[in-house]
């Protein structure tokens, strides 16, 4: 994850991410705008979306989301690291635990830091 925030400025740009989007909605046939639509309710220029994209890769402003079914102490202390130490980046730690029925009640629920 952190390889991709690095370089994601170089290596995506908005339009190779409008792209990507297209393909994806394509594949899927769903369309595009009514995707973007769900994703940004307020959105009334794509063209000013993608260009936004672009600029936010650029700068860094960023979000990066770790899911997982634990979170090891080793990747707390990372996101927390970021979270104090860059400003225009965001860490998110998500724990998701899967609750059996009749299982153990210590394994249900979930965290985020």
């Amino acid at each position: 994850m952190l390889d991709y925030a690095a370089n994601a400025a170089t290596e995506w740009k908005g339009a190779v991410l409008r792209e990507w989007h297209e393909e994806r909605c394509r594949s899927a046939e769903i369309d595009a705008e009514d995707d973007l639509a769900a994703i940004e309710p307020s959105l009334t220029d794509e063209e000013a979306f993608w260009a936004r994209v672009g600029e936010n890769l650029l700068a860094g402003n960023v979000r990066l989301i770790f899911l997982s079914d634990t979170i090891p102490p080793g990747l707390r202390v990372i996101v927390e690291s970021l979270n104090e130490r860059m400003t225009l980046t965001e860490g998110l730690a998500v724990e998701v635990r899967q609750f059996i029925a009749g299982g153990r009640p210590d394994l249900a629920g979930s965290a985020a830091w």
